[in-house]
């Protein structure tokens, strides 16, 4: 899918497609900063008087720092839109609409559609903007008493707005990872504000760079995903260890890398560390540094009342060395069954990137400019785990970065381990409890994890859930039931669990979720998918001599890899198709359960359905 918008101001278009924002028709990678105007000591954002030269010196600041996106939660005024224009930098603006209003009450309508009109008067003017994001983290509770269908047709209709008033940018909203149940769908790209220690989803079950998955494999094709807000707070008291608050600066800088890095390979095309700077006004009072762990997400920190520039955490070097050179082709945890994939965006510091593999250089890249799109070629056999290092240069010869990716390749007859989820009480809600069973195939070729991490998520406020592990016994298939209880004021449920595989030094985290909900409608997808499964159908189940195969081409003619698997693993049939629909004989297969296997060309996740086959004669 491709969206393209066109600013006919400045004549800047901006285009969504391949899963990425392209600005005159060059490919952009979000490195991004949250940014709140007037956000010093002893002042409060909403009442901040023009300050040029604290400004100028922020922004001198965050270009330097190979920032390249600014993101608001309120909007930027003319004058500060007008400083801006001096620095090299793109801004998605933001404006606060109150996520607790309540969306039929036409005064908070008619208030909200006001604020939108007042902002669009002169920011459409900019051709800087690039994008804008109407809320921030909408409440689960509060759409639950205004009703799901009219909080989609209130925030569609501020977005029609937007599109209205500025045709050349795209419009979202900025979404919590407690609210997974709306469709972000509706708008032009998906944004998400995701934190490693909260909810229970992201901590425990997917871990980040899954859970980063799990949302772009939610967003349709083509379209980009945001994560609009990340980072650590430094505050004197909390849990540390990459928890909400008492972090060093150590921890800081080292989880504030590692969530990169997990996103990047998640497939996020963007990402939003907060904050530039601390939020002195957040614990109530703007006056003092209190110890709230709001108040201390900074990547600057002022010392005093009267500091309004500030002095950087040892977080601002590590972001700025890590984001010289923004690796996100090929990321680790995927697998690959054909050319693996280069991709790099690159500021002006690098002039080299040597990669290796078991110590050897095996691609050279000079002069590279700032954007590399290229292929590995490395052989292809049965699977194997490779480690690729990444050293990234200056003109000098000196090393700015190093990464390392971690990889497996096959060549195209692998069948990776899964967890199918079913409810075993169909009326849960009326029933008061849920019932979960787990189907859990461990396939030969791999090292398996016996630990099952297991969850449950009522996905009320920002509460962060129940974890739980069980042993698996041995087997290639086993099963495993919970029950849990359903209070009656919740409203959206997510179970799900997840096991960890190796294969060599590759590991992969094998995660399956389901979410329902009685508010609104969800089309879930198990984890393992990547493309919609409705573009897949298997017909009869169970068959006897054959079954048939349908595929819907999409925007154009796409070729599949398909693949017939026993219940050991082994590959009993194989062969390649198009689009249409297709008959596969298979009355010389003995009776049982088979599972079809299906990679789309250019994508490396299966998808992957059971089929029964049976004996001739029996009903299909």
């Amino acid at each position: 899918m491709i969206l393209t918008f066109q600013d006919s101001a400045s004549a800047q278009e901006v285009v969504l497609k391949d899963n990425f924002f392209y600005l005159d028709g060059k490919k952009f990678f979000m490195k991004g900063i949250g940014y709140e105007a007037g956000a010093v000591p002893g002042s409060l954002p909403w009442s901040r008087t023009f300050d040029p030269v604290v400004l100028r010196s922020d922004m001198r600041r965050i270009v330097g720092g190979g920032f390249n996106t600014i993101r608001t939660w309120a909007p930027l005024t003319v004058q500060e839109l007008d400083v801006l224009k001096e620095f090299d930098i793109r801004i998605i603006m933001g404006i606060w609409i109150d996520n607790a209003g309540n969306v039929n009450d036409p005064a908070f309508v008619s208030e909200s559609e006001a604020k939108i009109r007042e902002m669009m008067a002169y920011s459409k003017d900019y051709p800087a903007i690039i994008a804008y994001l109407i809320m921030g983290e909408p409440e689960l509770d509060v759409i639950a008493r205004a009703g799901y269908e009219n909080t989609m047709s209130f925030l569609k209709k501020l977005a029609d707005i937007v599109r209205a008033s500025h045709p050349g940018r795209p419009v979202s909203i900025s979404n919590g990872a407690n609210c997974t149940n709306i469709d972000t769908n509706v708008f032009d790209f998906s944004a998400y504000n995701v934190y490693i220690y909260n909810p229970v989803t992201v901590n425990y079950l997917h871990g980040y760079a899954e859970y980063i998955r799990y949302l772009r494999r939610q967003v349709r094709n083509g379209i980009p995903l945001l994560i609009t807000e990340y980072g650590l707070s430094v505050s004197p008291t909390g849990p540390g260890n990459w928890g909400y608050g008492g972090n060093s600066l150590t921890l800081q800088a080292s989880g504030d890398i590692y969530m990169y890095k997990q996103l990047v390979d998640g497939g996020a095309t963007g990402a939003f560390l907060f904050n530039y700077s601390d939020g002195w006004w957040k614990g109530g009072d703007e006056r003092i540094h209190n110890d709230n762990p709001e108040e201390w997400f900074g990547l600057v920190s002022y010392s005093k009342r009267s500091d309004k520039i500030g002095q950087e955490r040892p977080v601002w070097k590590a972001v700025r060395e890590y984001q010289s050179v923004v690796i996100t082709q090929p990321r680790s945890g995927e697998i690959y069954n054909g050319k693996v994939p280069l991709e790099l965006f690159i500021n002006d510091t690098i002039d080299q990137v040597n990669i290796l593999m078991n110590g050897q250089v095996i691609r050279q890249l000079l002069h590279v400019g700032d954007y590399v799109a290229d292929s590995l070629d490395l052989e292809f056999g049965e699977a194997r785990d490779i480690n690729l290092v990444f050293n990234c240069l200056d003109a000098a010869g000196n090393l700015v970065k190093t990464e390392e990716k971690s990889i497996l390749l096959h060549d195209g007859n692998l069948v990776l381990p899964s967890i199918q989820i079913q409810i075993e009480n169909p009326n849960f809600w009326k029933d008061g409890y849920m019932k979960v069973n787990y189907q859990v195939h461990r396939p030969a070729g791999y090292t398996s994890n016996a630990r099952l991490d297991y969850i449950y998520y009522p996905h009320i406020g920002w509460n962060y859930g129940d974890n739980f592990e069980t042993t698996l016994p041995a087997g290639e298939w086993v099963q495993f039931s919970a029950t849990h209880s359903i209070n009656s004021a919740v409203n959206v449920i997510t179970v799900g669990a997840a096991f960890d595989v190796n294969f060599g030094n590759f590991n992969k985290r094998i995660v399956n979720q389901l979410v329902v909900s009685r508010i609104n409608t969800l089309a879930t997808r198990p984890d393992i998918i990547s493309w919609e499964p409705e573009t897949f159908r298997l017909w009869p189940n169970p068959a006897s001599d054959h079954f048939s195969l349908a595929f819907e081409p999409g925007e154009g003619l796409v070729d599949y890899n398909l693949s017939i698997m026993d219940c050991r693993g082994r590959c009993v049939w194989s062969g390649k198709t198009d689009p249409g629909n297709h008959r596969i004989d298979i009355s010389r297969l003995d009776p049982g359960v088979y599972f079809i296997r299906v990679i789309r060309v250019g994508n490396p996740d299966p998808v992957i359905r059971k089929l029964i086959k049976i004996s001739r004669g029996k009903s299909e």
